[in-house]
């Protein structure tokens, strides 16, 4: 019993319009410790591609936490779009492409349980602004 939510039609509609519907799948969103500055690569052409494929991702971290970090590092970078950037744009898109039935799986609680709550700082994380990036996770 429960609710499962899933946006693979929606995925499955990004991934044939970016053509990587073909892909092959990768297991994680991001390489770790993946630092994408603003001078990493050659700037693109033509930032459009760029652009839309990280405005469709923008709708999926609300059923997908798993690649919420990854939509924030890639949303960034959208004002001065590089080469380095598009390739781990596809690789958020490769890695749906190997999830594409995942989801949120929603159940009543059969008890009172508590939220707990974790976060994370890197103070001075932005290598090309200085700031500090936080990351948090909840779970019931």
């Amino acid at each position: 019993m429960g609710l499962f939510l899933s946006q693979h039609k929606y995925i499955f509609q990004r991934l044939l319009k970016s053509h990587l519907r073909t892909c092959k799948p990768v297991h994680t969103p991001l390489v770790a410790r993946t630092t994408l500055t603003l001078l990493n690569g050659e700037l693109l052409g033509d930032a459009i591609e760029y652009r839309t494929m990280v405005g469709a991702l923008h709708y999926l971290p609300m059923t997908r936490p798993d690649i919420a970090f990854a939509v924030y590092v890639v949303s960034q970078l959208m004002h001065a779009p590089r080469t380095s950037y598009l390739f781990t744009v596809k690789r958020i898109f490769r890695y749906l492409q190997g999830t594409l039935f995942d989801g949120l799986h929603i159940r009543p609680a059969t008890t009172l349980s508590l939220i707990v709550a974790y976060s994370n700082a890197d103070w001075v994380g932005c290598r090309d602004s200085c700031r500090s990036t936080i990351g948090y996770a909840v779970f019931s």
